[in-house]
């Protein structure tokens, strides 16, 4: 046995090797190493997918929203409001309004695909998880929603109808897209987290109330 030594005046016991091996054990096993390694590893290699989710994010939604409910209105009005304006001064404030809510929720939606999803809307780098927080709570296609908020509040401050057909012309596909294409490759990703928020959250009309995924799941598919 080694014996007692002296340190700074005291005396200290010598190390009990069980103990010893026990730590050089957990030390050489490569469970353990591997363990530690990603628990250094994982969170910067989160930070750094969040990182491009974010810069890809903002691209898509310059590219994407901007385009639909920025550059074609653009386009469409040289947003020129009609004089006198149609519904006069309640329109332009419902439209403003339509226009502020939607600018807030399509900016709210981009940044939980960032946050929770650890990717964008765009189909060549979806999300890695499913994102049912924020927004999505209330309703399953904010973003589309949102938008067309958007164009809609511009065609009644501007008393356009040329902006109210556009609306109506681009509801149809994007109803499809959704409906046919965006839907399906979702349940075939997700899987059954997704069957679960679908039937609980609506598409088309939001909740008042948020859903909580932990309150179990609802009785029926909402439209």
């Amino acid at each position: 046995m080694p014996s007692a030594g002296v340190l700074d005046g005291r005396y200290t016991l010598p190390p009990d090797p069980r103990r010893v091996r026990e730590v050089e054990k957990h030390q050489s096993i490569p469970p353990y190493d591997d363990m530690m390694e990603r628990a250094v590893r994982e969170p910067a290699e989160v930070a750094i997918r969040r990182r491009r989710a974010a810069i890809g994010s903002a691209l898509f939604m310059a590219v994407g929203p901007g385009t639909v409910a920025g550059l074609v209105p653009f386009v469409l009005t040289r947003w020129r409001a009609q004089r006198p304006l149609p519904g006069g001064v309640p329109a332009g404030a419902a439209g403003a309004v339509l226009v502020g809510v939607g600018g807030t929720v399509i900016t709210s939606a981009f940044v939980r695909f960032v946050r929770e999803g650890l990717g964008t809307p765009m189909p060549m780098a979806p999300p890695s998880d499913l994102v049912v927080g924020g927004v999505y709570r209330y309703v399953r296609n904010p973003m589309y929603l949102a938008v067309a908020s958007t164009v809609l509040g511009q065609a009644l401050m501007l008393g356009s109808r040329r902006l109210l057909l556009y609306a109506t012309v681009m509801a149809l596909p994007v109803y499809a897209f959704v409906r046919f294409h965006e839907e399906p490759v979702l349940e075939r990703t997700f899987g059954e987290p997704y069957e679960r928020y679908c039937a609980n959250v609506p598409r088309w009309l939001p909740w008042l109330h948020p859903w909580d995924e932990l309150s179990g799941p609802g009785s029926a598919r909402h439209a």
